[in-house]
Order: C-alpha cells, then structure tokens, then sequence
C-alpha cells in the first residue's frame, strides 16, 4: 500500500470515529427526553459503551480487574488489544477520539522542526505503572487518566456549560484545554510522554505481527524522524521503537523510499533506559504514596443508582464515565464532586432533590459499560431497594398540624410504588370545651411502609418542586431518603440522625 494511501485511511478512519463519538454522545444527550423509547430499543449496548469507554483498553481491562470480574463486554477492550497485535498501536493512530483532536491542535503549529523529547516517556511508563497497581489493589484510578473517560468527561462538562449548569466537574474541560494545548509544544506531547493508554499498548505492540522498518536504501537524512508524531524514530539510527503507530507518515516524506511496512522479525526495545527506568518507578511510587491512602479514606453512604454492585465492588467496577447521568431522565443521577472523597469522586449518587428514579427507565444499567450498574428489566429495577424515605417531623404539613398535603402519597402510588400510607387525625381549629362540630378537621398524615420504599426518591422531588420551589413554604423537603440499604432479613431500623446524601 503507497504511503499517501495509508495516511488517507487513517485520517478517514480517525475521522469515522471522532464523528461517532459526538454523534454517540448526543443520542445520549437527547436519550432523558424519551425515556420509554430509549429503554426499549438501546438494547444492543454494545455500540455507545464501544465508543465512550470500551474501547479505550487500558481502562476497561483495570475496572475489570480492581472489580474482581468481568462479563461478555470485556470482547470488546480484548478485540482492540487483538488488532493492537497485529498492527501496532492501531487504537492511537486510527481509533482515539482525544488523539484525532490533539492531531487537529498539532497542526495549529504548522511544520516547524520538533526536537525528540524521548527522554520524558518515563512518564508515562510511571503512569501505568501506578494504574497497574492500583488495579491489583481494587482501586480503578484509570477513569482519571486515560483518555476516553477524560473526553467524555470534558464534553459533558461542556454541555453543562452550555445549559448554564457550573459544577466542578467543569475543571475537566480545563484538562482537555491543557491536553491540547500541550499538542502547541510538540505533536502529540501527551499521547507520547503522558498517556498511560499509549504506554500499554507500546508494551503489547512490542510483540505485533507486523513492523515498520528501514531498508538498505536510507541516506539517513532524517526526516521520518522529523515527521513522526509518536516520536517513535530514533533520532540516530532511524529505526522504529515500540511507540510506532503504524501511522505511515514516515514512509510519506522518505525520498529514497527507504521504509517498509511488513511482517515482523522480532519484537522490538522499549528504549527505555536505566534512568528512565528509575525516574518512571519514582512517579509510581510517588502517585502511590499520594493517591493510595486518598483513594482508601471512606467516603460517606452516597445513594446508588438501582442496580449498582455492592459499594467496595461499585467503587472498583466504576470507571467514572458519566455515561448514567448523561441517559438518566431529570436527571436523577448527578456525579459525585470531591466532597465524598477521591475514592467515590466522579461515580453516580441520586439526588432526588433534583429529580427521583423514573420507574420507566433503566438506562443506567443498559449503558454502564463495565457492569458496575447491572442491567435490570423495568419490573426488577423497580423493586430494588437504593434506600428509605424519612420524614423530617418538624417540615411534613400535616405532621405538623397546619394542613394537608398529599404530594408524596399522590407521586408515589402513580409510581406503583404506594408505600406512603395516610392516617386520620381530627384536629380543632377552636380548643374551647364548647367547640363545634363544623370547627373540626381531619388532617392526613403520610406514614412509610419500608417493607415497601425503594428508596426512589419521587416523594422527595415532588415535595421540592410543589412546597420549596412552587410555594415556598418549606426551605427543603420534608421527606429524605436513608441510603442504607434494607438488609438482607428485609427489615429496616428505624434511624434518628440523618445521613448525608
């Protein structure tokens, strides 16, 4: 195949995929505002979880493995670590929407002559190692670090952005700001010496079947090295190393035609030296010494979307992808900001304030793409128990003697829930022995049924919408949810103090 071939295809290829990706993450965008349809035709999960999360093999395959298990979806990171071996770093050069981009910002700076800064890729090696690590101590930390979560992170905060919504999680658009603009500094200067990503599959493509190569024609002028946006020729010998991405853009601008792409003769170095070796374990042991006993400190009970694994095994399944909140309807599921800890930073928490669980949707586990929310049919979901609804004695309208109010009731048997119960209570509205029979009312106060309170929070957002938000007589909801989970007997104890959620 001619070179100027090879590198049209993968500006096509790059571009396929980048498209997909946004027109993936729009569907999802728009997927709150059908709801019931969304629910019933999303059943091939494969598609946006292969674009948004999957793909990225690094971060798949280490949820996976912090989680202690994996199911049918982990084909996919497999498949892309497949073709990885048969064409080097293959998921770089063609695949990586982040990487499409930073070639987009790279090429702001034009053809200026760019010096090797080979010596900085222990960084990245320093990087996977850490990630590594933590993964074997159940800490998936790759959500933070690898490319995809980090896009798909950045373009949902920038959709917030747009609907006026600040959060925290805004800081990820300035990360993917400083990501590109390191592209200004040096043609993919984090894909080359920051991502832990493009380290993994170096290592793996050490072993591909096929390799770039030079042939007995070189006059050794130098300019593959020049042109190779993976820094991956060495500047003295002009010989690939492992980062070479099979991109062609050597063989491009070699005049003699000197390079080959071919079957491989053996693997290939690293090229990584005894210092470079030394410096990467330092980053490891120092992101390990930092990052191990934050990411071990227990972050409080959080309300859980229905459907999630047990929280030591949610925390170490989830890869912090935002993909639930961005499908759920209200939305319900907010991401976590750094108030509950490094540990659950960034893993979904309802917050029924701001909307309750929609017993018409079960997004969240058809597109969770490592199993952290297992998918449940509508009529299982909604018999999971996320918590119980509490009254707050001193805000509930009735509780309190001042009126009726029948929000919550009305909202949750239309849920099909109808866990909240009504009792009579004859109040006087004159106190005088003598009072009459037409100065009386009966009032109705709500009582739960936790045998039957999923915790769903409908109660609560019906409570916020009509009495805090429409009246104003409440400055917060009278009714909250305890997000300590029914044990497994199906009693719950009644609780005086209220948790945090």
């Amino acid at each position: 195949m001619r070179s100027t071939t090879r590198v049209r295809l993968r500006r096509i290829s790059q571009g396929l995929f980048l498209a997909c990706f946004f027109v993936l993450f729009l569907i999802l965008v728009d997927a709150p505002a059908g709801t019931d349809q969304l629910a019933h035709d999303m059943g091939f999960r494969w598609s946006p979880a292969f674009v948004l999360c999957l793909a990225d093999p690094l971060a798949s395959l280490s949820a996976f493995v912090a989680g202690r298990g994996a199911d049918h979806l982990i084909i996919v990171p497999l498949v892309v670590i497949a073709l990885c071996l048969v064409i080097p770093r293959w998921f770089c050069s063609h695949v990586c929407p982040l990487g499409t981009l930073i070639d987009l910002a790279g090429a702001l700076r034009g053809k200026r002559r760019e010096k090797s800064l080979a010596g900085l890729k222990f960084i990245k090696y320093g990087l996977l190692g850490a990630v590594v690590v933590f993964a074997l101590l159940a800490i998936p930390v790759t959500g933070l670090l690898t490319p995809l979560p980090i896009l798909t992170r950045a373009v949902r905060a920038g959709a917030e952005l747009l609907a006026r919504r600040i959060s925290v999680h805004v800081l990820w658009l300035g990360a993917l700001f400083v990501i590109l603009s390191l592209s200004l500094l040096r043609r993919r200067f984090w894909c080359n010496y920051l991502c832990p990503t493009g380290a993994f599959l170096s290592v793996l493509s050490r072993f591909s079947l096929r390799r770039r190569t030079k042939t007995d024609a070189c006059v050794e002028c130098g300019r593959c090295a020049e042109a190779c946006s993976f820094d991956a020729v060495h500047p003295s010998t002009f010989d690939a190393g492992a980062d070479c991405a099979y991109c062609g853009q050597c063989a491009r601008v070699c005049k003699p035609d000197a390079i080959r792409f071919g079957p491989a003769a053996a693997p290939v170095p690293l090229n990584i030296g005894r210092r470079e070796f030394i410096a990467g374990a330092c980053v490891t042991g120092g992101l390990l010494a930092v990052g191990g006993p934050l990411s071990l400190m227990r972050s409080p009970v959080l309300l859980r979307p229905p459907g999630a694994l047990p929280e030591d095994d949610f925390l170490a399944r989830c890869v912090r992808c935002g993909q639930c909140a961005q499908t759920c309807p209200g939305p319900a599921i907010s991401l976590a900001g750094l108030e509950v800890g490094l540990a659950a930073y960034g893993t979904p928490v309802v917050v029924p304030e701001r909307a309750g669980c929609s017993p018409n949707c079960n997004n969240c586990g058809r597109v969770c793409p490592t199993g952290a929310i297992t998918h449940l049919p509508l009529d299982e979901k909604n018999s999971v128990v996320m918590g119980t609804a509490r009254f707050r004695q001193d805000l509930c309208l009735p509780i309190r003697e001042e009126e009726n109010c029948l929000v919550c009731y009305d909202i949750c048997n239309k849920a099909g829930h109808k866990a909240i119960e009504l009792e009579d209570l004859v109040v006087y509205l004159d106190d005088s022995f003598d009072a009459l029979e037409d100065t009386r009312t009966v009032l109705k106060i709500p009582r739960i049924d936790p045998s039957k309170c999923t915790g769903c929070g409908l109660c609560v957002m019906a409570c916020m919408e009509k009495n805090v938000r429409e009246r104003g007589v409440l400055a917060k909801p009278a009714v909250w949810i305890d997000p300590e989970r029914k044990p497994a007997d199906g009693r719950i104890e009644e609780k005086e103090e209220e948790v945090k959620t």
